[in-house]
């Protein structure tokens, strides 16, 4: 075999990968690289919104720029409303736009190329933090000549920076923060209204949160890391303010038990729906009460871009403070007057003595 035929083998092999590579079929040759099915080419739109918050009203839109002699391809857009509740699921809303190519006529065979984007939009929008995808996508239409003496397309394939992909998929966020408001309320007609109770509440972070974020900072100034036990007291009609609190993050507010003859109750407002209660009673009054016991299975409360309010509520009963016209707080007093006039007793006794001998 001559060198020149050597040459030209060489050749055609080459020409053979990099048409295959590029999703165009050799001789009947299925390609190597995913494609997106002719007819089907269609832009998906996922987006990542945390229970807890309603779906903003918006549209999203996206252009086509073509090289050479490329036909143009229509903006595409996709919209968004409150109605769309219904397709929720696992934390984000997906829509899609019909077939981009479909009445497309392209003027010969070969291969056609497109760069497309997302427009951004407003970042702030009802209320919330819109975040856009700048991904840059290539679209390559590879056009075959038909029996008919007309063109059809043979091939689709995209790629998102680079990389090959199955479909074309644009992502994005949509963030709201919210407060929590943890009130603590003492009742009975002998409660103590100063007295001091116990509580512990965990944050675990909103899942559309970004990995770095591990803790978040309400006005005051306190972080709160998510997943740590974070202490604190309160007393009568006092309460505490968990705001700058990213909507979607659960939690759980824990009332330490105590053998007080306090009982303990919680009602919770999540996201603004109606409240739920749940308590203790006489006798498990010193076991630990969550205020995630509304629901069942214990599972996390949630913390809504809505209304987001726990109200702990410790009741003494008037028949667990026996009445005996002597109050707690002056027994210190009496049990000093007591001991003095047992003691001046005592001395009385002695000093009578003391004149008989004589």
């Amino acid at each position: 075999m001559g060198m020149k035929q050597r040459k030209a083998i060489i050749a055609g092999m080459m020409a053979v990968t990099l048409c295959v590579g590029a999703g165009i079929s050799v001789r009947g040759a299925e390609p190597s690289v995913p494609q997106i099915e002719v007819g089907n080419a269609n832009i998906e739109k996922n987006l990542h919104i945390a229970e807890g918050i309603d779906i903003p009203n918006t549209t999203f839109r996206f252009q086509f720029e073509g090289v050479g002699d490329a036909p143009k391809i229509p903006d595409q857009e996709i919209s968004y409303t409150k109605n769309d509740s219904n397709l929720f699921q696992s934390n984000q809303v997906t829509k899609k736009t019909e077939d981009v190519l479909s009445g497309v006529v392209f003027p010969h065979a070969g291969e056609f190329t497109y760069k497309l984007t997302e427009t951004a939009g407003n970042t702030e929008l009802e209320g919330g933090t819109m975040t856009y995808d700048k991904a840059t996508w290539m679209l390559c239409v590879y056009v075959k000549n038909s029996e008919n003496g007309k063109t059809e397309i043979s091939n689709i394939t995209v790629s998102k920076e680079g990389n090959k992909q199955e479909k074309i998929a644009f992502d994005n966020k949509f963030e709201k923060t919210t407060s929590l408001i943890v009130e603590k309320q003492i009742e009975g007609t002998f409660a103590d209204r100063t007295k001091k109770f116990d509580f512990t509440i965990q944050f675990q972070k909103s899942p559309t949160l970004e990995e770095n974020k591990n803790s978040f900072t309400t006005s005051d100034g306190k972080e709160y890391a998510y997943g740590k036990v974070h202490e604190f007291q309160l007393s009568d009609d006092e309460k505490i303010v968990f705001d700058n609190l990213p909507a979607g993050t659960t939690y759980e507010v824990i009332e330490k038990g105590a053998k007080d003859k306090y009982v303990p109750s919680v009602k919770v407002e999540e996201n603004g729906n109606p409240p739920v209660e749940a308590g203790l009673t006489r006798e498990t009054e010193d076991q630990l009460l969550s205020s995630t016991a509304v629901h069942k299975g214990a599972k996390l409360n949630l913390a809504g871009e809505k209304k987001n309010y726990v109200v702990f509520t410790n009741t003494l009963d008037k028949n667990d403070v026996p009445i005996t016209g002597v109050m707690l707080n002056e027994m210190p007093y009496l049990l000093f007057m007591g001991t003095a006039a047992v003691g001046l007793g005592v001395y009385f006794v002695i000093k009578r003595r003391c004149k008989a001998d004589k």
